[in-house]
C-alpha cells in the first residue's frame, strides 16, 4: 500500500490534465483513504491538498479547467469538510475558492464556504454565499422550509 501511495502522489495533474478526466483525482483519494485508514491525517490531507492546488494546472482553455474542478469537486468538498471540523475556517475557504472561481453554479461549495465564512465571523460573505445557494436551489430549500 505504501508504494501504491508514493507512486499515486508523484503523479503530477498537469499529466493527467489533458485528458480532463478523473483519474488524477481518482488517485489521489485512493491515497487519501489509504492515509486515512492507517490513521494518517496528516498525510491524508496532503493527498487531498495535491488536487486543489491551482499553480499545478497548466494555462490551458478556460472550458477544459472548469471541466477539470468539476471532476474533483468532491476531493475539494472532503479537504473543506476536514478543514470545517477541525475548525480551521480559514483553510476551508481557500480550498473552496480555487473551485468557486472557476465553476459558479455548485451550491453545495458555496454551502461549506457559507459555513466556513460564518466560523471565521465574517456575516456577509457568509449571507452572500447563503443567498447563492437559495439562489441556486430555491425550489428545493424553499419546499424543505415549506414541509
Amino acid at each position: 500500500a505504501i508504494n501504491f501511495m508514493r507512486i499515486a502522489m508523484s503523479m503530477n495533474d498537469t499529466n493527467l490534465f489533458p485528458f480532463s478526466n478523473h483519474s488524477s483525482c481518482s488517485a489521489k483519494e485512493d491515497v487519501y483513504e489509504a492515509y486515512i485508514g492507517q490513521g494518517m491525517k496528516e498525510k491524508a490531507i496532503q493527498a487531498l491538498t495535491a488536487i486543489s492546488i491551482p499553480a499545478k494546472l497548466p494555462e490551458i482553455n478556460e472550458t477544459l479547467i472548469v471541466k477539470y474542478y468539476r471532476n474533483c469537486q468532491d476531493s475539494f468538498f472532503k479537504l473543506a469538510n476536514i478543514y470545517l471540523d477541525d475548525k480551521n475556517y480559514s483553510e476551508a475557504i481557500n480550498t473552496l475558492n480555487p473551485l468557486l472561481n472557476h465553476v459558479k453554479d455548485i451550491s453545495h461549495a458555496y454551502f461549506l464556504r457559507y459555513i466556513a465564512f460564518d466560523g471565521e465571523k465574517d456575516f456577509e460573505s457568509a449571507k452572500e454565499d447563503l443567498l447563492k445557494v437559495i439562489d441556486l436551489e430555491g425550489s428545493v430549500i424553499s419546499f424543505v422550509w415549506n414541509s
